[in-house]
């Protein structure tokens, strides 16, 4: 009998826990903000949606978020879309990540991205992560 109670206590937590990591895997986060140690920056954590590369050696990773343009502005960044970040696809670093936004955009993985700069009015993304 208490290994049945055992077994149905540990059914109901790893329902709940199930629960948890599926609400928190859907959450994706786009907020510019201040840095205690740096320039101010805009970040965002969540899915990408799209993935586009231009003739001018901008790629583009679109979001399923979106950076409010009056908060970028507020932090000096004036940008005419908060839906996709810009990676420099000319430089290495920027290939290097636009890749790895590509390998993300490909097997649903979650990224971070964070910008201090703007191109053409993308946020410029100068680092990322693969979650």
């Amino acid at each position: 009998m208490k290994r049945i109670i055992s077994l149905a206590v540990l059914f109901v937590l790893l329902i709940a826990l199930g629960s948890v990591l599926v609400l928190k895997g859907n959450e994706s986060i786009a907020i510019c903000k201040p840095s205690k140690t740096s320039t101010p920056y805009c970040k965002f954590v969540g899915k990408t949606t799209q993935v586009y590369l231009n003739s001018d050696g901008l790629g583009l990773v679109f979001i399923d978020g979106n950076i409010d343009t009056k908060s970028a502005s507020d932090f000096g960044y004036a940008i005419s879309s908060g839906s996709a970040f810009a990676f420099d696809i000319q430089s290495s670093h920027g290939r290097a990540m636009f890749d790895m936004a590509l390998l993300a955009r490909q097997h649903n993985f979650t990224i971070e991205v964070h910008a201090r700069e703007v191109e053409q009015g993308y946020l410029l993304a100068d680092r990322i992560w693969v979650k």
